[in-house]
């Protein structure tokens, strides 16, 4: 079965707390740092990798397609290695949810009282990305996303910032990590086999209690991929709380039926 474009444009949004370009609003200055080796380089940015048991974010996001234009709040629990449950609410009243688990995606539709499920990989492929639920996770977490190590390279750009490049027959993926910040903050995956683009920036870095985590408040993602066609998506992340467990709803209502 076919996602339709719609769908799965909504579901990006609102399992995706995820990602979009804004300008900063200091010039970025120009650095003395100095050239480092790929695994010099790797060992840096691996370092800035965090997963927390449990993460809340709540929020706005827009999806831009050819098709539509679409702007909603947003709040999503994520649990390591288990669950992530999001809420997407259009003038207070809720529009859609959503489940992901490590082997699938249950969408309900309160307007149309449906509901849908999916495998996980049918909704990584809509993205762009290889079907592990690790991965969905790191796009919250805001966490480099490196799908492939072979034929690593690394350079030192003019601003500074260092360019972390890795590919091989199927995959290309480029990070660039900000020295300044201590974080990547750009992401590009090309699947050149399929011919998806996934490409997420972060921006907006802040300390999150306890131990004052720099995390991305703002980001961009922008999908290119046959399922999806051409995806922008906004995020403005308004409130983020970590490691605090918090109840999972979520459940098929008796009254609602399969999605056609």
């Amino acid at each position: 079965m076919r996602l339709p474009t719609h769908r799965a444009c909504l579901l990006i949004a609102i399992m995706m707390p995820i990602m979009i370009a804004a300008c900063h609003t200091a010039k970025k200055k120009r650095t003395t740092a100095l050239p480092l080796t790929p695994h010099a380089l790797l060992e840096k940015i691996e370092y800035t990798v965090r997963r927390p048991d449990w993460l809340y974010l709540n929020g706005q996001i827009s999806i831009n397609t050819p098709q539509h234009s679409f702007t909603a709040g947003f709040a999503a629990i994520n649990r390591k290695d288990s669950v992530i449950v999001a809420v997407a609410k259009k003038f207070g009243f809720v529009i859609a949810k959503a489940r992901i688990t490590p082997d699938s995606v249950t969408i309900l539709d309160p307007v149309n009282k449906t509901y849908s499920t999916y495998p996980l990989a049918q909704i990584t492929h809509t993205i762009g990305l290889p079907p592990r639920f690790d991965l969905i996770q790191d796009i919250i977490w805001g966490n480099p996303i490196l799908i492939t190590r072979q034929q690593p390279t690394a350079r030192l750009d003019s601003t500074g910032t260092y360019i972390y490049t890795t590919h091989d027959d199927r995959f290309l993926n480029i990070l660039h990590y900000d020295a300044t910040l201590d974080k990547v903050n750009d992401i590009f995956i090309r699947d050149k086999q399929l011919h998806h683009n996934l490409h997420t920036g972060l921006l907006d870095f802040r300390p999150v209690p306890p131990d004052n985590t720099r995390f991305s408040f703002l980001r961009q993602i922008d999908v290119n991929t046959s399922a999806a066609g051409h995806v922008s998506i906004k995020v403005k992340i308004k409130k983020v709380t970590w490691n605090a467990p918090r109840p999972i709803r979520f459940s098929i209502p008796e009254n609602y039926t399969p999605a056609r």
